[in-house]
């Protein structure tokens, strides 16, 4: 905190000096409710991927965007945090949403989906990956107030289904993920078919590019399918599939630098090509034994 003014009087005994607003006790300066005080703030840079977006006052009304900041007190003590941005552009749908689908993730931690700029604009789908429900997909809008598991978070670690009828670029405001990059991967056995047990949808939590050690899946380049991934880089705020094999298995996501080639030996793609009208039915199908797997459904698609 400086420009507090003009020191005015010095208590030399009690170490308090008073200013013209508020006083300053140690290296402390201290306002009262409603005193308008003058600040100088500074920020560390910022971390690869994210740009300085703003400042941020817990308590009290921060006003101007540039110093000399001034800070309205409140009866509260006020802590100030700078914030940070990271976007992504999505390219809208086409008729009949056949394509424009996008899996991303938050890099800013667990968000509300109405703090990302543009995230809920136009016609817009956003949907979960609940494998244990009875429709593995879950959209925001009908699942928002959900009262036994409400989807109302961008949750850190994990990956969404997004598409937009507009084009549009998804702004991320906040501190940025500084987390070990480790989650758990959640798995059942409840369906018989070993080979539909375990799948996640993940996302780089990071605002550079991550590197994850399992093999994964991941959205093609004309948006319209999720294919093999053929390297372990997944993008900055990209949502991307893996299979736990068993329970208790996590993935990492890390930002060393690695370029492998990852694979297995079944090729699952789930395919998003074909629009059926008010449900959209995505089939998974399995290449190395040409049939196709139990559904992963989609309804009450927006776009």
């Amino acid at each position: 905190v400086s420009n507090a003014g003009t020191p005015t009087t010095y208590y030399n005994v009690s170490d308090i000096t008073s200013y013209g607003i508020g006083i300053k006790y140690g290296e402390v300066l201290y306002g009262g409710n409603g005193d308008v005080v003058s600040l100088n703030l500074t920020h560390a840079d910022a971390p690869a991927g994210y740009l300085f977006h703003d400042y941020i006052a817990d308590y009290g009304t921060l006003n101007t965007s540039s110093n000399p900041y001034t800070l309205t007190m409140t009866n509260d003590d006020a802590t100030i945090s700078a914030r940070y941005s990271a976007a992504i552009s999505i390219a809208a749908t086409t008729t009949n949403a056949k394509d424009g689908w996008y899996l991303i993730a938050s890099p800013m931690g667990t968000v509300s989906p109405s703090s990302v700029t543009n995230l809920l604009s136009n016609n817009y789908d956003l949907f979960r990956f609940n494998q244990g429900a009875e429709m593995e997909w879950q959209n925001y809008t009908i699942h928002s107030n959900d009262p036994e598991n409400p989807f109302n978070a961008l949750v850190s670690g994990q990956g969404y289904l997004y598409a937009n009828s507009s084009n549009v670029t998804l702004t991320f405001i906040g501190t940025p993920y500084s987390g070990t990059g480790e989650f758990a991967l959640e798995y059942s056995t409840s369906n018989p078919d070993t080979r539909m047990r375990g799948w996640n949808l993940v996302g780089n939590p990071f605002g550079v590019t991550a590197t994850i050690e399992n093999p994964f899946y991941r959205m093609n380049n004309a948006h319209n399918e999720i294919i093999l991934a053929v390297d372990n880089n997944v993008a900055p705020m990209e949502g991307v599939f893996v299979q736990a094999t068993g329970l208790n298995q996590t993935v990492t996501f890390s930002t060393g630098a690695k370029n492998e080639t990852a694979g297995v030996e079944n090729r699952i793609v789930i395919n998003l090509s074909d629009n059926k009208g008010t449900i959209i039915d995505r089939a998974i199908v399995s290449f190395d034994e040409g049939r196709t797997l139990p559904k992963f459904q989609i309804k009450d698609n927006s776009t």
